[in-house]
């Protein structure tokens, strides 16, 4: 669970890149539902990953599968019906949507941990790409914003130094 990595409940904090990362990381190593991989840096040198999550019989054929993918979009034609479709999840594109984020881990713990016919189903009918972070920097930026500010005492006054995040002004 994401709980036992973090050491808080998901939504408790807001979740850092290195956090959301390390998650992946494990979650990658101990499922054979989920490879993972390293697209490229940020520019603060933050790793950008790719989590592929299929059926284990998907991922023993992903290069044909892909492969496949490939020619039909060269040649212009459909996919195969026998082909998994391709489903793309980008969370987080903005540093202060941080709860895009939070809710990667839980969807990446769901498709890797759960049992149900509908899961298993899913998976072998579709390969998910699921990238938890678009931004890495604005996410570790807000998240360190956010948590430093926060009270032991939840807040809902929008007013409340939470919830007023602060920018750099610059002057010419």
């Amino acid at each position: 669970l994401p709980a036992e990595v973090l050491g808080y409940p998901v939504g408790t904090w807001h979740v850092r890149h290195d956090q959301l990362l390390r998650y992946m990381e494990l979650l990658a190593a101990k499922s054979d539902r989920i490879s993972l991989t390293y697209t490229g840096q940020t520019h603060e040198q933050r790793q950008l990953v790719l989590l592929t999550i299929t059926s284990p019989q998907n991922h023993k054929n992903i290069g044909n599968l892909k492969a496949a993918h490939i020619n039909s979009i060269n040649e212009g034609e459909a996919p195969s019906t026998n082909a998994p479709l391709i489903v793309y999840m980008g969370y987080s594109v903005h540093g202060n949507e941080s709860s895009g984020s939070n809710a990667a881990l839980l969807i990446a713990y769901h498709l890797a941990a759960s049992n149900s016919s509908e899961v298993n189903k899913l998976l072998n009918e579709n390969i998910v790409l699921l990238d938890p972070s678009l931004n890495p920097d604005g996410l570790s930026r807000f998240a360190q914003w956010a948590n430093m500010h926060k009270g032991k005492n939840l807040v809902s006054d929008p007013m409340h130094r939470e919830h007023q995040e602060h920018w750099l002004v610059y002057y010419t």
